[in-house]
């Protein structure tokens, strides 16, 4: 099952499908080391995060940069 996701890339939004086992990989590769390469049929991306919004969800999301890091 593929799964609609916004990932942020270079600070921006791209919108995706990606495989449902690959959510999992990505969070926890993110956590871990704060980048994870996403490859879908089309493209490759190096994603700095992830966003996924409900289905039928009027909800806007606004992101600002942090460049400090937390411990």
């Amino acid at each position: 099952m593929e799964i609609a996701v916004s990932l942020i890339v270079d600070g921006a939004f791209k919108n995706v499908l990606i495989q449902s086992e690959m959510v999992n990989e990505l969070a926890h590769n993110l956590r871990k080391v704060g980048k994870y390469a996403v490859h879908t049929s089309k493209e490759s991306y190096e994603a700095e995060g992830f966003v996924v919004i409900a289905k039928g969800s009027n909800k806007r999301l606004m992101v600002f940069a942090d460049d400090e890091k937390e411990g």
